[in-house]
C-alpha cells in the first residue's frame, strides 16, 4: 500500500525544493524508513527502477531527462553516504580504481571536492553535517543491485541528454561553419 503511494507520487514531476530534487529525497526517506536497504527480498527497488525507466523511455524532452538525471544522481549520492556493503573492505585496489573511473564515481569525487561547483548547494554547511551524520546501513543484495541499476540509469541519461543536444546543435554548427 505504501509502495503504491510512493510509485504514484514519483510518477509525477515533483520538481525541486530549495534546489533539491524532491523525488530523490522522497524515495530515499521512504526506503530508509521502511528499512528496505536491510531486507533480503523486496520489490520496491524494481518498482522504482521501472517507474524511472518508463518516464525516460524514448524521451526526446531534455528537461525530463535532466529532471531524472538530477534525481538519480542525488539518490545515488545519498545511497553512497548511507549504504555499506558487507564485503566493501575487501575490495582490491584495482576494483577501487575502476569504481572511481566510472561516471558516477568521478561525479561523486567532484561533489566531495566542490559541492557548489556541482550545483548542489544543499550539500554544504548544516546540510553536509546532516548527511555526514546519517547512520550507515548494512546493505543487503537487493539494495546493492538497486544502486548498480541507478548508476546504469545515470550513465544512460547522461548519454541521452548528450545525444539530444548533439542533434539540436549540429545543424546550427553546420550553418556557422558555412
Amino acid at each position: 500500500e505504501n509502495q503504491d503511494l510512493l510509485i504514484k507520487c514519483i510518477s509525477q514531476d515533483l520538481g525541486f525544493s530549495g534546489g533539491k530534487p524532491v523525488a530523490a529525497c522522497v524515495i530515499y526517506k521512504c526506503l530508509l524508513h521502511w528499512r528496505s536497504f536491510e531486507v533480503e527480498r523486496t520489490t520496491v527497488f524494481d518498482r522504482i527502477i521501472q517507474t524511472i525507466a518508463s518516464a525516460v523511455e524514448a524521451q526526446d524532452n531534455t528537461d525530463v531527462l535532466a529532471y531524472w538525471l538530477s534525481n538519480t544522481s542525488t539518490l545515488l549520492m545519498l545511497l553512497q553516504r548511507t549504504l555499506k556493503a558487507s564485503g566493501a573492505a575487501n575490495l582490491t585496489p584495482q576494483r577501487r580504481r575502476t569504481a572511481s573511473s566510472s561516471l558516477f564515481g568521478r561525479m561523486s569525487q567532484g561533489l566531495r571536492a566542490s559541492p557548489q561547483s556541482a550545483g548542489l548547494p544543499f550539500i554544504n554547511g548544516r546540510g553536509l553535517s546532516r548527511l555526514d551524520g546519517l547512520r550507515q546501513v548494512e546493505a543487503k543484495y537487493p539494495a546493492l543491485l538497486f544502486k548498480q541499476q541507478l548508476t546504469a540509469f545515470l550513465e544512460k541519461l547522461y548519454g541521452m541528454i548528450r545525444d539530444n543536444l548533439k542533434k539540436e546543435i549540429s545543424p546550427l554548427l553546420g550553418l556557422c561553419i558555412q
